[in-house]
């Protein structure tokens, strides 16, 4: 089996995925912690033109104090009822 370089690979996504940012919309980024989430958001809100929302950052607005529940959830939900967007 070849192996194809990671430059070549990345390269190749992205173009798949400029060919694809017309139809996107809405994108959730799910993943583990140092799994590339925030690399990848905002990598597809640079070639998608999408607006990029950062939950923890709405959660945690001031890094260490959080936010209650229900004012999170009625932000996330003001996000999620937009055309637009992408979080994680």
């Amino acid at each position: 089996m070849e192996r194809v370089s990671t430059k070549y690979f990345a390269g190749f996504q992205c173009l798949k995925i400029l060919k694809l940012s017309k139809y996107m919309q809405k994108v959730a980024v799910f993943g583990n912690a140092g799994g590339g989430k925030s690399t990848l958001s905002k990598r597809l809100s640079e070639i998608a033109g999408l607006p990029l929302y950062v939950l923890d950052k709405i959660k945690n607005p001031e890094g260490d104090t959080e936010i209650a529940q229900e004012d999170f959830k009625c932000a996330h939900q003001q996000i999620l009822a937009t055309d637009r967007w992408i979080d994680y």
